[in-house]
């Protein structure tokens, strides 16, 4: 059976909104933080139309290390987008956070809980086991 981390992704900043919204998801340890990204976008309900970017650091502002391709400019780790939740997990002091849409910039900082369960029978992952907070829409207001 599978390990199953509980992530606790809450919203921490945003062009559109100052709300509070986050939710407290279950999902298998060997996700890889490319379909982290697609769970995200389908939790929040938002188009999948823009770039992203995960990265650990010591704030929102402190990038030691990248999830994608690495680039000539910056002077941090790189690692694949395929690299598996259970391979960035213990982070220490550091966190991960996961920015869509470099221009509106919706961050989002995830965190584990330490408690790490097993699959459950008849139980479908990864899955919302709680809410708070209504879903920011994607650019504001309606256009």
């Amino acid at each position: 059976m599978a390990e199953i981390y509980t992530l606790s992704i809450e919203l921490i900043r945003s062009r559109f909104t100052n709300r509070e919204w986050k939710r407290k998801v279950e999902i298998p340890s060997d996700t890889i933080i490319d379909d982290l990204h697609y769970l995200i976008q389908d939790i929040v309900n938002f188009d999948n139309d823009h770039g992203y970017e995960f990265y650990i650091g010591n704030s929102p502002t402190s990038r030691k290390i990248a999830f994608g391709e690495p680039d000539d400019w910056d002077e941090i780790e790189f690692r694949s987008l395929d690299t598996e939740l259970k391979d960035i997990y213990p982070l220490g002091k550091m966190k991960l956070y996961y920015l869509f849409d470099w221009g509106d910039h919706w961050l989002f900082q995830i965190k584990k809980d330490r408690k790490i369960k097993e699959t459950e029978p008849r139980k479908k992952y990864p899955r919302i086991i709680e809410k708070l907070g209504r879903n920011p829409l994607q650019y504001g207001r309606a256009w």
